[in-house]
């Protein structure tokens, strides 16, 4: 594990030297600089916050506009009218003022389970997801926004609690074909 006070002790060299570097020509120095600061935000996410396995390829933005995109569905950001994130169909009414937040989107539905579309299912897994306490959220095109103080428990428990609903729809699935199956078997048994 990476010791905090030693990449903090990085970044300080990187700030106090920065300009340095750039007046001799040395351009890499500020990537190096770019990759300690993302290093730093993912352990400060880590320590301070709770939310693990945040890696710095997935930070992209750090200095005033904050995003980190963690998975195809959950991603933290920099939300409120300045940074031009704000909630389409906030359900009071409500939006965010220049605040970071770990935001889950669903924006295609209950498609994320296939062409079935199993619409009960999905609601299913959108009351567990908003019951861990979202600051916003947005029914209509089914995102919910979490203060980052209260993110880590479904920032860190999403892979299994998407991993329980796609076992829910598997076994739901195999029951629905296995009902068919059986329709077939009795309509191929009549014509005999």
């Amino acid at each position: 594990m990476i010791n905090r006070e030693v990449v903090e002790k990085a970044f300080k060299i990187c700030e106090e030297n920065k300009q340095l570097f750039s007046d001799i020509g040395i351009s890499d120095f500020s990537r190096v600089c770019n990759e300690v600061k993302k290093l730093l935000y993912s352990i400060k996410l880590k320590e301070d916050y709770g939310i693990l396995n945040i890696t710095q390829n997935m930070i992209q933005g750090i200095e005033s506009d904050v995003y980190v995109r963690i998975n195809d569905y959950m991603y933290i950001a920099s939300m409120g009218e300045k940074y031009r994130r704000t909630i389409s169909w906030s359900v009071d009414g409500r939006q965010p003022d220049d605040e970071i937040m770990l935001v889950l989107s669903f924006s295609t539905g209950a498609y994320i389970f296939g062409d079935s579309y199993p619409t009960e299912l999905f609601a299913r897994l959108w009351e567990e997801i908003k019951s861990y306490g979202y600051k916003y959220v947005d029914d209509m095109n089914h995102n919910v926004y979490f203060s980052l103080d209260v993110a880590a428990p479904v920032a860190n428990g999403f892979r299994d609690i998407l991993n329980k609903y796609y076992k829910i729809f598997k076994d739901e699935a195999n029951i629905r074909r296995a009902e068919e199956l059986r329709r077939e078997l009795a309509k191929l048994e009549e014509n005999l």
